[in-house]
C-alpha cells in the first residue's frame, strides 16, 4: 500500500510538471480521489461511469461501487 500511494504521488507530480495526459488503472477505490482530473469505470470491458473530478470527489468508495456494479 505505501508503494502504491508513492506511485500515485509520483505519477501525479510528473503529470502536473510535464501537463500532460496519463492514463492509469488500479482496482485500488482508496487511491482514485486523490490522483487525476477525470474517472472512467470500466466492468467486464464495457465503460459503466464516466465523471469529472468535482463529481467524483463527492462519492464514497460505496457510492462508487453502486454506480459501476
Amino acid at each position: 500500500p505505501n508503494t502504491s500511494v508513492q506511485i500515485m504521488q509520483q505519477t501525479q507530480a510528473a503529470i502536473n510538471r510535464q501537463h500532460t495526459t496519463c492514463i492509469m488503472t488500479t482496482h485500488n477505490l482508496d487511491l482514485i480521489n486523490d490522483v487525476g482530473s477525470r474517472l472512467i469505470a470500466l466492468n467486464n470491458g464495457k465503460l459503466v461511469y464516466n465523471c469529472s473530478q468535482k463529481e467524483r470527489e463527492s462519492l464514497n468508495v460505496n457510492q462508487l461501487l453502486e454506480l459501476c456494479y
